[in-house]
């Protein structure tokens, strides 16, 4: 199983903190476990529901859930630690087609010594990554699975300058969960950390 570019940077960015790359090797040994476990179903003649978005957020450094969120076309927000690992879990009994997890928005506010804020092209600094997505197809069965988990791990540090410090960083993610049937579920995340 190959390591998720995501989650490539942060244990490369982090090689000077093995407890840091543990706990989120960690995560990523419970991620397999978990979608071993995936149940599955018979793809179904018509699906009238809507596939069920739901997020899970994790203390990457002190392991407790820190937040869990769920609803079509809902918005989450917390405050959170310095690392966190992101999970969006689509649910549909009658199967899930399309799951996809946008890599977050970042946006970084620095602070000069007197507080004011500063960036190169205002208050703010903002780096859009990445998105995961996963499209799925019956297996040789006819079955498909009734629940998909995406991963991402952020970390929140960012290095403003000389003479300026981090005063707040925001992720934003957007998920979005589709059935057989092209029915369409989306919700958004947005995590805030202050150091």
């Amino acid at each position: 199983m190959a390591i998720p570019d995501s989650l490539n940077r942060v244990v490369h960015r982090n090689a000077r903190s093995p407890l840091r790359v543990a706990g989120i090797l960690g995560m990523l040994l419970v991620a397999v476990l978990l979608i071993s476990a995936c149940s599955k179903v018979p793809l179904p003649e018509e699906d009238d529901s809507a596939t069920r978005v739901e997020w899970q957020v994790i203390d990457a450094l002190g392991g407790g859930l820190a937040l869990t969120a769920s609803g079509p076309d809902d918005v989450s927000s917390a405050h959170v630690g310095e690392m966190v690992v992101v999970q969006l879990q689509a649910e549909d009994g009658q199967g899930v087609r399309r799951v996809k997890l946008s890599e977050p928005v970042m946006t970084y506010t620095c602070v000069d010594a007197g507080g004011n804020a500063v960036a190169p092209d205002g208050a703010q600094e903002k780096l859009i990554l990445d998105s995961q997505e996963q499209t799925l197809v019956p297996d040789a069965a006819g079955e498909v699975f009734s629940e998909v988990w995406l991963f991402d791990t952020v970390y929140f540090n960012h290095d403003c300058g000389d003479g300026m410090t981090l005063a707040e960083v925001t992720a934003t993610f957007y998920g979005e969960a589709e059935n057989y049937f092209d029915a369409v579920s989306t919700g958004t995340l947005i995590l805030t950390h202050t150091p």
